[in-house]
């Protein structure tokens, strides 16, 4: 299955996150997921089978978050140690399932891994800064991440191992004046 996520339009009065999903032949009723309000952009991943969706509050800078086992989405759960002003990045890898943001009240990227006990606290990349959402994904043991400058539109990436972030690396031609996407 692949799965939709998304904020209602601007033509319904609600700020209701909706879903869909599509099962290679068509696609199902747009659900709405009443308890998930944002005022961005909601992101997913899969990691095991499992999907997983986070997203910036409405009226806050609070991230959130739910899992959904293939039958219903599990209550959302507040992340009160992070804040950001644009949309949270999530992607999994063989390692586990990461997520990535930019901060509430300032342009560092921040990131975190959700472990057996829950997230890990953040961590603050203080060589990485942006205006807009960063982009993760994961391939086997890798994670990369992209992201728009923040005061310029150079595009940048790294890479996680599993132990230490490579040091961030431009594309000499990439230029954005929007965050990337990565898959």
């Amino acid at each position: 299955m692949v799965y939709m996520a998304w904020t209602a339009s601007k033509m319904v009065d609600n700020d209701f996150i909706w879903w869909s999903s599509f099962d290679g032949n068509a696609w199902s009723p747009q659900t709405p997921f009443t308890e998930g309000h944002s005022s961005a952009s909601p992101t997913l991943a899969n990691l095991f089978g499992v999907r997983y969706m986070a997203w910036k509050g409405v009226n806050n800078d609070f991230i959130w978050w739910s899992s959904f086992d293939g039958n219903a989405w599990s209550p959302p759960e507040l992340l009160t140690d992070r804040h950001s002003s644009t949309s949270p990045a999530l992607a999994g890898n063989r390692l586990g399932l990461y997520m990535a943001w930019k901060g509430g009240d300032d342009e560092t990227l921040r990131w975190s891994h959700l472990s057996g006990k829950g997230w890990t606290p953040p961590e603050s990349l203080t060589d990485r800064q942006s205006d807009t959402s960063p982009a993760l994904a994961g391939r086997g043991g890798q994670l990369y991440m992209a992201w728009k400058g923040g005061d310029d539109e150079t595009l940048w990436w790294s890479r996680f191992d599993g132990n230490v972030w490579s040091p961030p690396a431009s594309l000499v031609d990439g230029r954005s004046s929007n965050g990337p996407a990565l898959s």
